[in-house]
């Protein structure tokens, strides 16, 4: 990994000049950067100096990640990029997906929006799938659990909670000719 330095100069002529300082010894702080360039250049010519430092990393497999980073693993927010065209944008902790984030995947077409735990679907979100059908609600450890809506791209609307990724509990099935099944769900059946 090596991060690259970004240097943005506005001169009085309102010229703007972008540079790319990788030059410099990589230890320079962006403090140490500032002072360096300041003391190569005319300091009245420079209204604003911005130096901005991008992390990047490009793995062995193929992945890059743009973002945060604490001790070259990412933390706080950044993006991920697969191969495949994959992506990941949102919170990292200790180098998971972990917060809130968005994940798009290229190879099944799906993307879901919402809460993380260690790369794991948990929390809020909602599931978009290749076909049109869309999941909102709940997630435990990558699947449905608790309280959701599922919109199939027929038009049914079940609504109500799921165990496992499964109709199971309290809920109301509604079918595009205005058929309903209300009650208990059993292992994805309408049980009562």
């Amino acid at each position: 990994m090596k991060p690259a330095t970004v240097i943005i100069l506005a001169g009085q002529s309102n010229a703007v000049g972008v540079g790319h300082v990788n030059c410099l010894p990589r230890h320079f702080s962006e403090e140490k950067i500032r002072e360096y360039l300041l003391f190569i250049l005319h300091p009245h010519d420079v209204v604003m100096l911005v130096v901005v430092t991008l992390h990047f990393i490009e793995y062995d497999t193929g992945e890059v990640y743009n973002g945060d980073l604490v001790d070259g693993i990412p933390q706080g927010q950044g993006t991920l990029t697969y191969p495949d065209g994959s992506i990941y944008q949102g919170a990292f902790e200790s180098g998971y997906f972990h917060g809130k984030g968005t994940y798009t995947d290229a190879t099944y077409g799906y993307s879901y929006t919402g809460d993380f735990r260690y790369n794991l679907f948990h929390g809020q979100g909602e599931l978009t799938y290749e076909n049109g059908d869309v999941y909102v609600g709940e997630f435990k450890n990558d699947l449905f659990n608790g309280q959701g809506t599922y919109t199939f791209a027929d038009g049914r609307v079940y609504e109500g909670r799921f165990k496992d990724d499964k109709f199971h509990g309290q809920g109301t099935m509604t079918y595009p000719d205005g058929t309903v099944e209300s009650g208990r769900w059993f292992d994805g059946k309408f049980a009562e």
